[in-house]
């Protein structure tokens, strides 16, 4: 991993800007690597699916794709062949018996032990050959980072706004 050049607490505009670039490439790319390299038989969307009900509990096929940020349609394909694996089964919903429940099977939550297992096992390995100094700085940023995720769970920035940089956000 290069150095990257120290950057002061109160950033320019434009610092800020650069910083949002490199690590929305560097997440992506950790996250695509991990995603290729660990996921084995199931695709991203099944993984993600997965993962999902693991953390929910019991949900509906259309909450689940709500939080999928998917189609129902296509989740709907998602959950058929994970059910057909095994990973998830549907059951009758008790408050509405129009409706199903989708839940994690045994065969789901240990699939989906050995992928978190197979994946921090990766990762452990690429830290160890970090150097001290660059491990340091990583579990230094975890924090931040944990809030970064916080702050952009609780709302739905629209990528259409237009930007306010630091320096608008300070005149406000």
């Amino acid at each position: 991993m290069t150095q990257a050049p120290a950057m002061p607490a109160a950033l320019a505009p434009q610092a800020v800007d650069e910083l949002a670039a490199r690590l929305r490439l560097a997440i992506g790319r950790l996250s695509r690597l991990l995603g290729h390299r660990v996921k084995g038989d199931l695709t991203l969307s099944q993984w993600s699916a997965l993962s999902t009900v693991s953390r929910t509990g019991p949900l509906r096929l259309g909450d689940l794709a709500a939080c999928e940020h998917v189609a129902a349609p296509t989740l709907s394909r998602v959950v058929t062949a994970l059910e057909e694996q095994g990973f998830v089964e549907r059951r009758p919903d008790p408050d509405d018996a129009r409706a199903g429940l989708l839940s994690l099977t045994e065969a789901g939550e240990r699939r989906l032990r050995q992928l978190r297992s197979d994946g921090n096992g990766l990762l452990a390995r690429a830290l160890v050959e970090l150097a001290g100094p660059e491990r340091e700085t990583l579990a230094a940023a975890l924090p931040g980072l944990e809030a970064l995720v916080e702050r952009l769970c609780t709302r739905e920035p629209n990528p259409h706004e237009a930007r306010r940089t630091t320096a608008e956000s300070e005149e406000a």
